[in-house]
């Protein structure tokens, strides 16, 4: 008995034969269930080697058991299922020998690097050049992905609530960018499937304009004004009264943001009737530009 008293010394022996991964490759798509068996020689019976997997799939179910040739083998069963994130990356099981006579650990290892099939992952679009950008420029958008076999296919849409509108196909997409940002997207497809990016709406910079909806309503004892400005940078609005500049000491100035593009502004200016007629100048203003919308009003009405 390689195990007794007397002949510690050598059991195991100084070279352990490797353990042995059943099945030798993996192959499979994501999803499926896998089982892996780690074999190793178990010369000494009541020191059998230990065996760890590298990395932690999961539970291991281990056996110790007598071959019909006498010789003992340790056995560690990993079921776990494939995923994308096993593509690549090694599983190894090592079995480790200690030494009965205090000398250091004998260890010996198996491993595989698995192949799993796996449809896009992490799809995602880039635009250059990046950040906001001027009113007409052409920009291009790259759509990427991480996917098993390559990605084979790749096709651009544009979103209006539910409704998706192609738009074009191939890894890059060059467009033209108008102040109407639009959402867009990119789908990726391979033989197992087809992945999804995340919306996407590009900044557009363009100069203010005053909106139709801005107008004024005159009465003799008060005069009322509203006018609306899109742009972005964020317009600022300043009102002229018969050419001057109008402060609020002499009337009611409130402004209102809609949302980032859109500024409203109200004037109101009591007694209208002292003067015969009002020239009210709306002008916005941001860095790219800007517009300017004149009312003249009688207060004869």
């Amino acid at each position: 008995n390689c195990c007794s008293l007397t002949d510690q010394n050598v059991c195991p022996p100084a070279a352990s034969p490797s353990p042995t991964l059943t099945p030798s490759t993996l192959e499979v798509e994501e999803g499926a269930s896998v089982s892996l068996t780690c074999s190793a020689p178990a010369p000494c019976w009541s020191h059998p080697p230990a065996l760890t997997w590298s990395p932690n799939l999961g539970q291991s179910q281990e056996t110790l058991q007598e071959n019909q040739d006498k010789t003992k083998v340790r056995t560690s069963v990993k079921n776990f299922n494939a995923s994308h994130l096993h593509h690549g990356n090694k599983i190894s099981c090592t079995a480790v020998y200690k030494k009965q006579d205090g000398s250091a650990d004998v260890t010996a290892e198996a491993s595989l690097t698995p192949d799993i099939s796996y449809s896009p992952k992490n799809v995602t679009v880039s635009v250059s050049p990046s950040g906001p950008v001027p009113e007409n420029l052409n920009v291009t958008l790259t759509c990427s992905s991480n996917a098993n076999p390559a990605v084979e296919n790749y096709t651009w849409y544009s979103a209006d609530g539910n409704q998706e509108t192609f738009i074009g196909t191939g890894m890059n997409l060059s467009i033209k960018v108008s102040k109407d940002r639009r959402i867009l997207f990119c789908k990726a497809g391979n033989e197992i499937g087809v992945g999804r990016s995340s919306s996407i709406q590009i900044e557009v910079q363009y100069p203010p304009q005053i909106l139709f909806s801005s107008h004024c309503t005159s009465t003799e004892s008060q005069l009322n004004c509203s006018c609306e400005t899109l742009g972005n940078p964020s317009p600022n609005i300043q009102w002229y009264l018969n050419g001057l500049t109008v402060n609020h000491s002499k009337c009611e100035i409130f402004n209102e943001t809609l949302n980032r593009t859109i500024l409203r502004s109200f004037f109101t200016l009591n007694q209208p009737h002292k003067k015969n007629y009002l020239t009210l100048i709306c002008r916005t203003v941001n860095s790219l530009g800007s517009a300017s919308q004149q009312f003249c009003v009688s207060s004869q009405q």
